[in-house]
């Protein structure tokens, strides 16, 4: 699995270089925030743009699922903090690479 970084609007991002079940290559962005968590004094707000960041955000592994109610178990599971994007590509521009 080769790891790479790629500038965003916001910061730069690791993701991951991967393998599909079908053998074909692609790269993988788990968890990029695309706004405030809404959570606190934020909550039922509308969304306030991310804060940008300057170091490599690790996006190579899968965030908690957003907060939802089971039906099978009546309770909540998931996390309230889910602005959040995944980016699948088969590739990336070499412009766009970093490493």
């Amino acid at each position: 699995m080769e790891s790479l970084q790629v500038n965003t609007t916001s910061g730069p991002v690791l993701g991951k270089q991967c393998t599909g079940v079908y053998g074909d290559e692609y790269v993988s962005f788990e968890r990029i925030p695309y706004a405030q968590p809404p959570v606190g004094h934020l909550r039922f707000m509308a969304p306030l743009p991310v804060e940008p960041w300057s170091q490599p955000l690790d996006c190579t592994k899968p965030g908690q699922k957003p907060l939802q109610f089971n039906h099978y178990s009546k309770q909540l599971e998931g996390v309230e903090d889910c602005l959040y994007l995944n980016v699948y590509a088969k590739e990336v521009s070499l412009w766009d690479r970093l490493v």
